[in-house]
């Protein structure tokens, strides 16, 4: 933390944050893995997953990503994923501010976590909502399909009450009355959402609810604010679609 706080500019390269990852404890053993109690969340993996992606496509991350799920999901050509990460790497975010409450950050360094596989991807709401809708279609997968879209949904509880993680995806569980969401919605919400959320307050679900009119929406927006919670506007969505 000390090495990261001293020289705030610096442009940490992926293998780097691997080396100190590699000096940390192990959050919990190898036996344990699994529970509640031994679940960690941790960005190293993701960066871990691009080097393999790099190593088997034999092309660079942001050149994957464009081939195999931007333009198979119908996302944006330029302004935003593909332009960004491989024609403009190094530059700041075209069409995002972002903040940290009233803190403008846009076109700083990136959080060394944010970056890489694990992050720091320019986006908007319409371009998730492609994104989501073709990844709970299967259509992301030309091996296997929505079987592959079943084994990312090998739910893991979390030590976050209603919350458990799966390969790359979350799942929160409407029906407990005490979970992160559900305590905010101050009425009775049914079903489940799964998708993910990130830096700078993004998020991209979709409601499953069976017998509700909201039933297989896609949530997606921003609150483009890193100390910034979108629990309570995810919440007035899916209050506004329940009474719709």
């Amino acid at each position: 933390v000390q090495l990261f706080e001293e020289d705030e500019n610096h442009q940490w390269t992926t293998w780097e944050l691997l080396g100190f990852a590699a000096q940390m404890p192990l959050s919990c053993a190898p036996g344990e893995r699994g529970s509640a109690q031994s679940h960690r969340y941790a960005d190293t993996n993701y960066l871990i997953l691009g080097l393999v992606i790099e190593a088997v496509t034999c092309s660079p991350l942001a050149t994957a990503f464009r081939l195999r799920v931007f333009e198979p999901a119908g996302m944006s050509a330029s302004g935003t994923y593909c332009s960004f990460l491989e024609l403009r790497p190094g530059a700041a975010p075209p069409l995002s501010r972002r903040y940290v409450y009233q803190l403008e950050i846009t076109g700083k360094p990136q959080h060394a976590a944010d970056s890489f596989a694990a992050g720091g991807i320019v986006s908007t709401s319409e371009d998730l909502g492609c994104f989501l809708r073709a990844l709970s279609g299967g259509f992301l997968f030309p091996i296997g399909g929505l079987a592959t879209l079943e084994k990312m949904k090998s739910w893991i509880p979390t030590p976050v009450q209603g919350m458990s993680y799966g390969l790359g995806l979350m799942r929160i569980d409407l029906a407990d009355t005490a979970g992160c969401l559900s305590g905010r919605a101050r009425r009775k919400l049914e079903g489940h959402l799964w998708g993910h959320m990130g830096f700078g307050g993004a998020f991209a679900w979709q409601w499953d609810s069976p017998g509700h009119p909201g039933d297989g929406a896609i949530i997606t927006g921003t609150t483009n604010n890193e100390a910034r919670c979108n629990e309570i506007m995810v919440v007035e969505v899916m209050k506004a679609l329940g009474s719709a």
